[in-house]
Protein backbone atom coordinates (compact mmCIF):
# COMPACT_ATOMS: atom_id res chain seq x y z
CA UNK A 1 0.00 0.00 0.00
CA UNK A 2 1.25 3.46 -0.92
CA UNK A 3 -0.09 6.29 1.20
CA UNK A 4 -0.16 9.92 0.15
CA UNK A 5 -1.51 11.11 3.48
CA UNK A 6 0.67 13.98 4.56
CA UNK A 7 1.57 15.07 1.04
CA UNK A 8 -1.73 16.87 0.50
CA UNK A 9 -2.08 18.63 3.85
CA UNK A 10 -4.03 21.89 3.71
CA UNK A 11 -1.73 24.86 3.42
CA UNK A 12 -4.45 27.47 3.47
CA UNK A 13 -8.20 27.86 3.27
CA UNK A 14 -7.82 27.83 -0.52
CA UNK A 15 -6.38 24.33 -0.84
CA UNK A 16 -8.69 23.48 -3.71
CA UNK A 17 -7.38 26.46 -5.67
CA UNK A 18 -3.75 25.42 -5.17
CA UNK A 19 -4.46 21.89 -6.34
CA UNK A 20 -6.16 23.21 -9.46
CA UNK A 21 -3.96 26.22 -10.18
CA UNK A 22 -2.62 24.49 -13.29
CA UNK A 23 -6.08 24.44 -14.84
CA UNK A 24 -7.28 27.34 -16.95
CA UNK A 25 -10.83 26.04 -16.71
CA UNK A 26 -10.66 26.60 -12.95
CA UNK A 27 -11.52 30.23 -13.52
CA UNK A 28 -14.80 29.08 -15.05
CA UNK A 29 -15.35 26.45 -12.35
CA UNK A 30 -14.83 28.99 -9.58
CA UNK A 31 -18.01 30.70 -10.74
CA UNK A 32 -20.07 27.60 -9.99
CA UNK A 33 -21.78 27.05 -6.65
CA UNK A 34 -20.39 23.52 -6.54
CA UNK A 35 -16.80 24.82 -6.43
CA UNK A 36 -17.44 27.08 -3.46
CA UNK A 37 -19.46 24.45 -1.59
CA UNK A 38 -16.66 21.97 -2.13
CA UNK A 39 -13.96 24.44 -1.12
CA UNK A 40 -15.85 25.57 1.96
CA UNK A 41 -16.72 22.05 3.07
CA UNK A 42 -13.08 21.03 2.69
CA UNK A 43 -11.90 24.05 4.65
CA UNK A 44 -14.24 23.19 7.52
CA UNK A 45 -12.81 19.66 7.69
CA UNK A 46 -9.16 20.69 7.99
CA UNK A 47 -9.18 20.09 11.74
CA UNK A 48 -10.28 16.47 11.28
CA UNK A 49 -9.27 15.39 7.79
CA UNK A 50 -11.11 12.42 6.33
CA UNK A 51 -9.11 9.82 4.45
CA UNK A 52 -10.45 8.09 1.36
CA UNK A 53 -9.15 5.19 -0.71
CA UNK A 54 -8.57 5.07 -4.46
CA UNK A 55 -8.40 1.45 -5.67
CA UNK A 56 -6.59 0.81 -8.95
CA UNK A 57 -7.02 -2.89 -9.84
CA UNK A 58 -5.04 -2.60 -13.11
CA UNK A 59 -1.98 -1.47 -11.15
CA UNK A 60 -2.73 -3.84 -8.25
CA UNK A 61 -2.56 -0.94 -5.83
CA UNK A 62 -4.54 1.59 -3.90
CA UNK A 63 -3.86 5.08 -2.61
CA UNK A 64 -5.02 6.62 0.63
CA UNK A 65 -5.57 10.37 0.29
CA UNK A 66 -7.48 13.12 2.00
CA UNK A 67 -11.02 13.83 0.83
CA UNK A 68 -11.05 16.73 -1.62
CA UNK A 69 -7.78 15.69 -3.25
CA UNK A 70 -7.32 16.37 -6.95
CA UNK A 71 -7.33 12.97 -8.73
CA UNK A 72 -4.68 13.70 -11.36
CA UNK A 73 -2.32 15.22 -8.77
CA UNK A 74 -2.42 12.22 -6.46
CA UNK A 75 -1.97 9.74 -9.32
CA UNK A 76 1.10 11.61 -10.58
CA UNK A 77 2.50 11.98 -7.05
CA UNK A 78 2.19 8.20 -6.64
CA UNK A 79 4.13 7.62 -9.85
CA UNK A 80 1.11 6.41 -11.80
CA UNK A 81 1.22 7.73 -15.37
CA UNK A 82 -1.63 9.93 -16.55
CA UNK A 83 -2.15 10.59 -20.26
CA UNK A 84 -2.40 14.28 -21.03
CA UNK A 85 -1.35 16.62 -23.81
CA UNK A 86 -2.87 19.79 -22.34
CA UNK A 87 -1.07 19.77 -18.99
CA UNK A 88 -4.26 19.39 -16.96
CA UNK A 89 -6.21 22.22 -18.58
CA UNK A 90 -9.17 19.94 -19.30
CA UNK A 91 -9.14 20.46 -23.06
CA UNK A 92 -7.62 17.27 -24.53
CA UNK A 93 -9.74 14.63 -22.78
CA UNK A 94 -6.85 12.13 -22.70
CA UNK A 95 -6.72 11.78 -18.91
CA UNK A 96 -10.13 10.14 -18.74
CA UNK A 97 -10.60 7.39 -16.20
CA UNK A 98 -13.46 4.96 -15.67
CA UNK A 99 -15.09 5.02 -12.28
CA UNK A 100 -15.72 1.35 -11.51
CA UNK A 101 -17.38 1.92 -8.15
CA UNK A 102 -18.98 4.81 -6.27
CA UNK A 103 -19.14 7.45 -9.04
CA UNK A 104 -21.00 9.69 -6.61
CA UNK A 105 -17.75 10.07 -4.65
CA UNK A 106 -16.00 12.10 -7.33
CA UNK A 107 -16.85 15.68 -8.26
CA UNK A 108 -15.81 16.93 -11.68
CA UNK A 109 -15.81 20.62 -12.56
CA UNK A 110 -15.66 19.82 -16.27
CA UNK A 111 -18.98 17.95 -16.00
CA UNK A 112 -20.58 21.13 -14.72
CA UNK A 113 -19.00 23.17 -17.50
CA UNK A 114 -19.75 20.85 -20.40
CA UNK A 115 -23.48 21.13 -19.80
CA UNK A 116 -23.32 24.78 -20.76
CA UNK A 117 -20.46 24.54 -23.26
CA UNK A 118 -20.27 23.42 -26.87
CA UNK A 119 -17.09 21.51 -26.09
CA UNK A 120 -17.78 17.91 -25.12
CA UNK A 121 -15.46 15.03 -24.45
CA UNK A 122 -17.96 12.29 -25.29
CA UNK A 123 -17.54 10.95 -21.77
CA UNK A 124 -19.62 7.95 -20.83
CA UNK A 125 -21.61 8.08 -17.60
CA UNK A 126 -18.87 6.18 -15.76
CA UNK A 127 -15.98 8.31 -17.08
CA UNK A 128 -14.36 11.46 -15.67
CA UNK A 129 -11.39 13.62 -16.58
CA UNK A 130 -8.83 13.09 -13.83
CA UNK A 131 -7.51 16.64 -14.28
CA UNK A 132 -10.92 18.09 -13.44
CA UNK A 133 -11.98 15.79 -10.61
CA UNK A 134 -11.84 15.85 -6.83
CA UNK A 135 -12.11 12.63 -4.82
CA UNK A 136 -14.71 12.96 -2.06
CA UNK A 137 -15.00 9.31 -1.01
CA UNK A 138 -13.71 5.80 -1.75
CA UNK A 139 -13.57 4.97 -5.47
CA UNK A 140 -12.23 2.31 -7.81
CA UNK A 141 -10.81 3.51 -11.13
CA UNK A 142 -9.36 2.17 -14.38
CA UNK A 143 -7.88 3.76 -17.49
CA UNK A 144 -7.34 2.45 -21.01
CA UNK A 145 -3.72 3.68 -21.05
CA UNK A 146 -2.55 1.66 -18.02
Amino acid sequence: MFSLVGIFRPISSSLTYYLHSMSSSLREAEASDTYYQMQNSHTKKTASLRRVKIDIPQKNSHLVVEAGTHLMSCLIAAGIPVASSCGGDGVCGKCRVRILSHPENIVSHKEQLKRSSTQTFQLKDDERLSCQSLVQGDITIAASYW
